[in-house]
């Protein structure tokens, strides 16, 4: 009997853009930007930051006004699949002499969302007191509850850090200095923490008194229902673990510095699954002007961090800033940050870091030339998302001939960053989120129009298919078989692979291989079936069908 494969048409996936970064070709399928508002009367819109649900539905927030006068805080949600934003949904009206801040939004798996934001209160000299307020929806609702606001701590608010996990619990960390006219110190650390199951807020608590600097930091809250706590106290960076489900915080030993440290800047962190935490800070050395990276790591069951570990270059003279950190799901952390050479050049940098290891070979995600931008006046203006396997995308700012440009480049886990995209020419104050399904979301102020606007990739990481997929046929016995084999995919993080018979799932193999498959195929005829290949990834995207090509 003459077997014969008969091929099924297999539509082809239309791209924009296809980007070469040495041998890791990605894909750029990022929508054209999106109005998130287009109301009359926006005035000085803030983006804060963006949530995505396992789903891939997405939501950001913003501020609209400024503090020190009547301002408001806005949401807006982009459905999966949606063209277009949703209305705007109001979160909270702030009236004098109550003034809001920045809404920061989490996401747990189920689509649940978590809004918090601080409220100052504007006494006769200047911002009093501080109070925090949250409330919850799921991510596609058109309605915010009334929030649950916290007590008031007194003293003129100098920033603060919010993490929270997965059952909606969160905690806030707050800097405050007494003089309320003035942002002077001594400064003090307090916390805040809410419960979502009794819906309520506990705190201020008091961390620490009298510093001279200071510099809060939630390093993360994981879904186990813990978190660290670390702050800038004068030249020291002291720590303490939070338990959310005692709601106790317990001190734990000071970062190690670098030796010959003269200052401490800034502190950023993030916390794995399983609760290693990985913290990155600046520091000025034997009284230099520029600021270097450091990173160390504290594992889950130890209160001991390990000695640093540098992450820009102490013997090159830049001065590194800017910094954006994540952790995937088995505790190897991605960092993006802003350096700056002597010769006043910024690049903005990439590289992965291990948990317990040293750092990467560093990417370089902008390249000099005549319109390489100065420092960025936003702190805030290169922002990172991970998914739960490492793959990673990053947003920044900078000045293009003057322009205010968004830019945006992304990187399967173990593979080489794409180049980098522009998604805006009059963009400021970018943000970017990443779902694990490999769809990303990105946000910024429109500089023209004073709007916000977004744009989106639902396949940030398209898995490559198999160049090959053959196959023949052979006796065995009174049936015959069907010895199927295939070259693997390209792609770095493909977890099996799928065989199709007339589009229904014949097999699944491991994604390490051997990259066969036998199938006994008794008296069926291959007249009249259809045989493809797919590879998953990781992250659950699939690559395009490929069909059998039989030996002769």
């Amino acid at each position: 009997m003459l077997y014969v494969f008969k091929p099924r048409l297999v539509t082809a996936v239309t791209v924009t853009a296809l980007l070469f970064s040495g041998s890791a070709p990605l894909f750029a399928i990022w929508s054209t930007a999106m109005p998130i508002s287009e109301a009359p009367s926006m005035i000085n819109p803030t983006p804060s930051n963006l949530a995505i649900d396992a789903n891939s539905n997405a939501i950001t927030g913003w501020l609209q006004g400024e503090l020190g006068t009547d301002n408001t805080l806005y949401t807006s949600s982009l459905p999966a699949g949606a063209s277009r934003w949703n209305p705007d949904v109001l979160l909270y009206e702030g009236t004098a002499p109550q003034f809001a801040t920045f809404p920061l939004l989490f996401a747990n798996k189920n689509g649940v969302i978590r809004a918090a934001w601080a409220n100052f209160h504007q006494g006769d000299t200047g911002f009093d007191e501080t109070s925090l307020a949250t409330t919850t929806q799921t991510v596609l609702s058109y309605y915010w509850p009334a929030p649950v606001a916290s007590d008031a701590l007194t003293g003129f608010p100098n920033g603060g850090s919010v993490g929270a996990d997965e059952s909606g619990n969160c905690v806030v960390v707050l800097a405050t200095a007494p003089d309320s006219n003035a942002n002077t110190p001594p400064f003090s650390i307090n916390y805040f923490a809410f419960n979502s199951d009794a819906n309520s807020w506990s705190g201020p608590v008091n961390l620490d008194t009298d510093n001279t600097y200071a510099s809060p930091a939630v390093f993360a809250a994981s879904a186990k229902g813990n978190a660290v706590l670390g702050w800038r106290a004068d030249s020291i960076l002291k720590t303490a673990r939070y338990n959310f489900a005692t709601n106790t915080v317990t001190p734990i030993d000071e970062i190690p510095l670098p030796s010959g440290t003269t200052n401490v800047g800034f502190i950023q962190g993030a916390m794995g699954d399983n609760g290693d935490v990985v913290a990155v800070f600046s520091v000025q050395i034997a009284y230099e002007n520029n600021f270097y990276l450091y990173a160390s790591f504290l594992p889950k069951e130890s209160d001991i961090w390990t000695f640093p570990i540098p992450v820009s270059d102490p013997t090159n003279n830049s001065n590194g800033m800017l910094l954006s950190v994540k952790t995937d799901k088995n505790s190897d952390s991605t960092l993006v940050w802003g350096e700056v050479t002597p010769d006043n050049t910024l690049y903005i940098r990439a590289a992965t870091l291990p948990f317990g290891e040293d750092l990467s070979e560093i990417s370089n995600l902008t390249s000099p030339s005549p319109t390489t931008p100065t420092t960025p006046s936003d702190s805030s203006s290169i922002l990172l998302d991970i998914d739960a396997w490492g793959n990673a995308v990053a947003v920044w700012q900078f000045l293009v001939d003057e322009a205010p440009t968004v830019q945006v480049a992304s990187c399967l886990k173990g593979g080489s960053w794409s180049n980098a995209l522009t998604l805006s020419s009059t963009g400021l104050l970018p943000r970017v989120v990443l779902s694990d399904q490999g769809t990303a979301v990105a946000v910024w102020l429109d500089t023209e129009t004073s709007y916000l606007k977004g744009a989106r990739n639902n396949r940030l990481f398209p898995v490559m298919r198999p160049s090959s997929f053959g196959g023949y046929i052979v006796e065995a016995g009174d049936d015959y078989e069907l010895h199927l084999h295939w070259s693997p995919s390209r792609a770095p993080n493909v977890l099996n692979y799928q065989i199709f018979k007339d589009g229904e799932l014949l097999a699944n193999v491991a994604g390490e291989g051997p990259y066969t498959y036998v199938h006994t195929l008794g008296c069926d005829s291959l007249e009249d079936a259809a045989y493809t290949l797919v590879a998953v990834a990781s992250n659950g995207n699939k690559s395009t069908p490929l069909p059998l090509v039989l030996a002769n």
